[in-house]
């Protein structure tokens, strides 16, 4: 990956070139990652979206999410292992929180395992609030999902 600096990121919707790099990220960030296929069907799909940070046509971090009416439905945020804690996951977030507000969003919600307390409280300081639990949603290892909203 190219050296970059946070301040020349771009945020933007994903184009097809873009799945590759996406997809190599998903297989080094979610467990368990969706499949190059998979990905690609959701990408197809009318109602889901991706969001990408890009540097120098090299795609660093993304959100995967779907529109329902007023609501979106976060599926993933993943950011290469090399470029973590440099707010490119933050600065995902807080575009897609903007694009909602102009696009008649009323609640953003997302689950995460209750283990990822970085990605818990990145999501707290951004104004989510923990609305309830799924137990035993995550496997390998098995352990509880923390539903989280955002309302706009």
């Amino acid at each position: 990956m190219p050296k970059f600096d946070i301040r020349n990121t771009t945020y933007r919707y994903y184009k097809k070139e873009d799945l590759e790099d996406i997809s190599k990220i998903e297989q080094l960030s979610i467990n368990p990652p969706w499949s190059f296929k998979a990905l690609c069907e959701f990408s197809e799909c009318s109602t889901s979206k991706i969001l990408v940070a890009s540097y120098d046509k090299c795609v660093f971090g993304y959100i995967t999410y779907s529109v329902v009416l007023d609501e979106i439905q976060i599926a993933n945020v993943a950011v290469h292992p090399d470029n973590r804690r440099c707010g490119i996951a933050k600065n995902l977030l807080k575009s897609l929180y903007a694009n909602s507000k102009t696009n008649g969003i009323s609640v953003i919600t997302l689950e995460v395992r209750e283990s990822n307390l970085p990605a818990i409280n990145l999501y707290t300081q951004l104004g989510y609030r923990e609305v309830g639990r799924r137990k035993n949603y995550y496997k390998s290892p098995t352990e509880d999902a923390i539903l989280m909203n955002l309302y706009l």
